[in-house]
């Protein structure tokens, strides 16, 4: 059985060159056919992993396009497999499912109290004088 590995490094966190790997061991037969490897068990376990390592929301379109790279870095041999994504935080994409219609209630409108603005240094004519 040979093992396999995917390097996932985040585009939003280029600056500390971190790495997420994932490790699967392929039997001979997979290493001939890796789609046969690749069940949708297999991918889900893959989709959980790279999200528990990096706490980023993997979406079908980021696990597709992940899983078709490494199938065919796989197919051409190598054994290590480096993939730049973008990735949403797991709060971020939270936050998109959030729906609060909020208070839409128009607050009580209060009148100011125009004796107690003044000016600090009395230049200005009182307010009471201007708005009567």
């Amino acid at each position: 059985m040979a093992s396999y590995v995917l390097k996932i490094f985040l585009d939003n966190q280029k600056q500390n060159n971190t790495s997420y790997n994932v490790v699967r061991q392929l039997s001979g037969v997979h290493e001939d056919n890796p789609e046969l490897f690749f069940t949708k068990q297999t991918r889900e376990e893959i989709r959980g992993e790279i999200q528990d390592k990096t706490s980023c929301f993997v979406n079908d379109t980021a696990l597709i396009s992940i899983i078709n790279s490494w199938l065919e870095n796989i197919r051409l041999g190598y054994r290590i497999t480096s993939l730049n994504v973008s990735l949403t935080s797991m709060a971020e994409s939270k936050l998109a499912l959030l729906k609060d219609n909020g208070n839409l209630e128009i607050p009580e409108l209060l009148a100011p109290v125009l004796e107690e603005i003044k000016p600090p240094v009395e230049i200005l004519l009182p307010l009471e004088y201007i708005f009567q």
